[in-house]
């Protein structure tokens, strides 16, 4: 039996310019696009963490594009929406630490330190749990337990009450924390 051939993800050429708007926006990524790159490259020391965000950075920036008040000063709002994103990564790094420390404080077998060989246990643990429940119960566990947010924001994010996200979480966690339960 042959090998399948190995597919290779070649990258769409850039779309031609149809409009003036179409031209506009080329134009502000080649202005700005290396700026923004260098500024998260300085402020994170990872390469492919400040593409990703400098790609963000430019799709928060189409879809915000009518709300530039000063186009003199566009290099500087760019800069803004990069730090702003650059800012949430951070957040939604120190809640998953938070959450990694919470759990293992909880399940005394899962006492590792950071980066230890066990943490991809613990993680595929947690996505066994989380592909366990359904899809209400997963968004009030996810939005509560990992992004942080408050009952009053998971619940107007997921258009409920906060008595509905609250049940949900908590019924959520009941069944994540005997999923680690029942591998120590």
């Amino acid at each position: 039996m042959s090998a399948a051939p190995k597919l290779v993800a070649v990258p769409a050429p850039a779309p031609e310019a149809t409009t003036e708007g179409d031209d506009a926006l080329r134009e502000l990524y080649e202005t700005h696009a290396s700026a923004v790159n260098q500024r998260l490259y300085w402020l994170t020391g990872n390469a492919d963490l400040s593409r990703d965000l400098t790609q963000d950075t430019f799709l928060v920036a189409l879809r915000r594009l009518d709300t530039v008040k000063d186009p003199d000063a566009m290099g500087s709002w760019l800069h803004g929406i990069a730090y702003n994103l650059l800012r949430d990564h951070r957040r939604s790094q120190q809640r998953r630490r938070g959450l990694w420390r919470r759990w293992r404080s909880r399940n005394e077998s899962a006492e590792l330190a950071e980066g230890d060989a066990g943490e991809p246990q613990l993680l595929r643990t947690l996505e066994g749990a989380l592909r366990g429940l359904d899809a209400d119960k997963r968004d009030a566990f996810v939005l509560r337990q990992v992004e942080g947010l408050s009952l009053e924001e998971a619940a107007a994010l997921l258009d409920v009450s906060i008595k509905t996200v609250s049940y949900r979480a908590l019924k959520a966690e009941e069944h994540v924390r005997a999923a680690f339960d029942s591998t120590s």
